[in-house]
């Protein structure tokens, strides 16, 4: 079952946009999104080529995840090969991607250069390793330099965590024992940052937002992984068991769907007057298709990290609220008709997403590669 979605999904992420796909081959990278028309219930697809580096990045970090993992193939090698290069090429050591200010999307393009790095065969064509270790390491170097993850107040930016782990494998043997402390540091410090439910407090003023919790785990678990041991392992990991089971206790719906955020929450600030302040948002009733994904990776790398408490049953409900058991009652996929599934529902019927989020992007459909990519290796 789950095998056939993860088909249908990198095909439409490596299929022509003519066709209602993802790929731009005058440009040889991935859409930004399609954005979608609905005209007499009747779905229209249009092409979005804006172009940027956090949507059609991480789609490609998500099918180079695919790549790397057992059930890879070369099928869309000569694609991948041909965006990467395309990446490289917007890599500056001074300025990291020129033209791009965010360390959230430096983490992605990070994590996707060295997922490539580490999936594609050397002789691949169209891939020169060389320079893509070399684009690697030098936009390593410029995150590193650029936001300490102790200065970071956007939750986000702690993918950089998750690309780190990942470079470290490439370098494993060579140049990795200091990136290997750095990675105990960085792993020790959010630990310390979050709070007694689970959440992280670094002053982002969105730490309750799902994503804001998922993206920290998705880093912490690998690094634990990579340089700890034996009780303290367990230790750490239970950090990550308590913003799992945060969420599941919390944020997890009758259906099985994570809300957004709550309506109204406090954030800590740094005034000594005023060391607390509020915050609020009326969209808690989006149900994205992409934060079951990111619970499921964060969850599935928990378990590959060694964690003891099995969360098998939280992972597959929050993965069918994708294919059947949702508020629409609808499988997610057939309804879009190009192989992946809805962005979002909204509210309790679960209707269709307000207008500016009729679209669909393609760091979702990465997300949900790499979800499903883990449980079709279990099947």
């Amino acid at each position: 079952m789950y095998g056939d979605y993860l088909a249908r999904g990198l095909d439409a992420l490596f299929r022509d946009s003519s066709e209602k796909g993802f790929w731009l081959d005058s440009e040889s990278r991935i859409l930004k999104q399609l954005d979608l028309s609905i005209e007499d219930g009747v779905f229209r697809w249009t092409s979005d080529e804006t172009l940027e580096y956090r949507y059609g990045p991480m789609g490609l970090m998500g099918a180079l995840y695919w790549r790397k993992s057992t059930l890879g193939s070369p099928d869309y090698d000569s694609q991948m090969a041909a965006y990467l290069d395309f990446l490289t090429h917007k890599i500056s050591p001074e300025q990291g991607v020129r033209g791009d200010r965010s360390a959230f999307n430096h983490a992605i393009v990070l994590a996707a250069l060295a997922l490539g790095a580490l999936s594609l065969p050397d002789g691949t064509p169209g891939v020169k390793k060389g320079s893509l270790v070399a684009a690697t390491v030098a936009l390593f170097r410029h995150c590193r330099e650029r936001w300490p993850l102790s200065a970071l107040r956007d939750n986000q930016g702690l993918l950089l965590l998750f690309a780190y782990t990942l470079v470290y494998e490439l370098l494993a043997g060579r140049d990795a024992r200091e990136l290997r402390e750095e990675l105990a540091r960085c792993t020790r410090y959010l630990c310390g940052m979050q709070s007694p439910e689970g959440v992280f407090q670094t002053g982002d003023k969105r730490y309750v937002y799902h994503q804001r919790m998922m993206y920290p785990l998705w880093g912490l678990t690998r690094a634990i992984s990579i340089f700890s041991e034996s009780e303290e392992k367990h230790v750490l990991l239970g950090h990550v068991e308590r913003t799992l089971d945060f969420v599941i206790r919390e944020r997890k719906t009758w259906d099985a769907g994570f809300y957004w955020h709550p309506y109204v929450w406090t954030y800590p600030t740094r005034n000594v007057y005023i060391p607390w302040w509020v915050n609020a948002n009326p969209r808690k009733e989006r149900y994205y298709e992409c934060h079951q994904c990111f619970f499921v990776y964060a969850a599935e790398q928990y378990r590959r990290a060694g964690g003891r408490h099995d969360y098998s049953e939280e992972v597959i409900s929050a993965l069918n609220w994708i294919f059947k058991t949702n508020r629409r009652g609808t499988d997610l996929v057939e309804e879009t008709g190009i192989g992946v599934p809805l962005r979002v529902v909204v509210g309790r019927t679960g209707r269709i997403g307000d207008r500016d989020s009729l679209f669909k992007g393609a760091y979702e459909v990465g997300a949900y590669i790499m979800a499903l990519t883990d449980i079709a290796e279990r099947e």
